[in-house]
């Protein structure tokens, strides 16, 4: 019987463990390696900010000013324009002489048209108390020029320094320095005082007086006289 002589092996049990022991570095190593790429990736993403709303910002509205609308000032309305100018109502002597001498005086009442317009052209009203206004006192014996005074003879109220148709001029004449033409007076009743020329025939004349505002609104009215011719 032939017998080999061979060589022992290695025990199993020493690689073994050896083999464990690698696996096990290894596998600690891995694990260190994970872990700290967890700890880096944690430690360089970024952090998700919340969007937050930030709290409303209350500016400061400056005040409303509350303005008045001006408004604009009412025109005065002139009252001898708005209403107009009645026809003078005078008192007076119906009877005068015509001999130089003997005073008549001649009241005129100045009023407007506030009452009425009617009757036509002189209306009713109520006294005029104002100044502006310019009165003339003249005598005619001519009816007609008298209704056909135009506008022309009255408006500029300059226009009153003017001869009317049909005056008889020189025949008034008046005393204490007054005047054919003057203002009308501020407390409504204009006078004036005069005598008659001894030119004057006998016969029945008109005294006219005329109320005239700057021209612009006027009116006009008679009364008729019986003139005598009675010279001593």
């Amino acid at each position: 019987m032939q017998h080999v002589a061979s060589r022992p092996n290695p025990p199993s049990g020493g690689n073994a463990r050896a083999q464990k022991i690698v696996i096990v570095a290894i596998i600690l190593f891995a694990l260190a390696g994970l872990m700290s790429g967890f700890g880096v990736g944690a430690a360089t993403r970024p952090h998700k900010q919340t969007a937050s709303t930030p709290p409303p910002q209350h500016k400061n509205s400056p005040p409303i000013t509350q303005t008045t609308p001006k408004s604009s000032p009412t025109p005065k309305t002139d009252p001898i324009l708005a209403n107009g100018i009645g026809c003078p109502n005078p008192t007076y002597s119906f009877a005068q002489n015509a001999d130089g001498n003997t005073d008549y005086k001649l009241k005129a009442l100045i009023v407007d048209q506030s009452i009425s317009k009617q009757p036509t052209p002189c209306g009713t009203g109520k006294t005029i108390k104002a100044t502006g206004l310019t009165c003339k006192l003249w005598l005619t014996d001519n009816l007609d020029s008298l209704h056909t005074l135009s506008r022309a003879q009255l408006s500029p109220v300059s226009n009153l320094q003017q001869t009317f148709p049909k005056e008889k001029q020189g025949a008034l004449n008046f005393d204490g320095g007054q005047q054919q033409i003057q203002p009308c007076s501020p407390t409504g009743t204009t006078s004036w005082s005069f005598t008659l020329s001894p030119d004057l025939k006998s016969g029945t004349y008109y005294l006219a007086v005329v109320a005239d505002y700057d021209g612009k609104v006027f009116n006009w009215s008679w009364r008729s006289i019986i003139v005598q011719r009675n010279h001593k």
